[in-house]
């Protein structure tokens, strides 16, 4: 039973996206010697762009990297697990967005925040335009 869900998983993951047959994840394999071989779904930064340069059959390449940071809006500082991607994820990926523009990933200050942040941080005050700032480094 546990083989069928697992293959089941595997065969339908992410085909609620309308193009979900074209849209491939790249796994880094690592052979550092004998019985040192790492597989890894988080892959160097240029890999994406690299890619994208030099197969022609690649369209686009979205980078998605998950990291802890520190949210701060107005005086009130929160940890927070936050998703860094690249600016042609809606090309990608069909995700709903609820308010707002989804051209907000190519802007350099734009970000895009669940339902669930937005309440957290603006509770029932409409989130466009607020200011929210995100600590990636030493300080905001």
């Amino acid at each position: 039973m546990l083989i069928v869900l697992f293959v089941h998983d595997e065969w339908t993951f992410d085909h609620f996206h309308t193009q979900s047959d074209r849209i491939y994840r790249v796994y880094a394999r690592e052979d550092w010697g004998e019985k040192q071989q790492f597989f890894a779904t988080l892959t160097p930064l240029p890999m994406g762009p690299a890619l994208k340069e030099n197969f022609p059959e690649v369209e686009k390449q979205v980078r998605i990297n998950p990291v802890s940071s520190q949210l701060q809006q107005g005086d009130a500082k929160f940890n927070e697990r936050v998703i860094i991607v690249g600016q042609d994820f809606f090309d990608v990926f069909d995700f709903e967005i609820l308010t707002g523009d989804r051209d907000a990933l190519h802007k350099q200050s734009g970000v895009m925040i669940t339902e669930r942040i937005a309440k957290k941080y603006f509770g029932e005050t409409n989130p466009i335009n607020k200011v929210i700032s995100l600590q990636l480094g030493e300080s905001f």
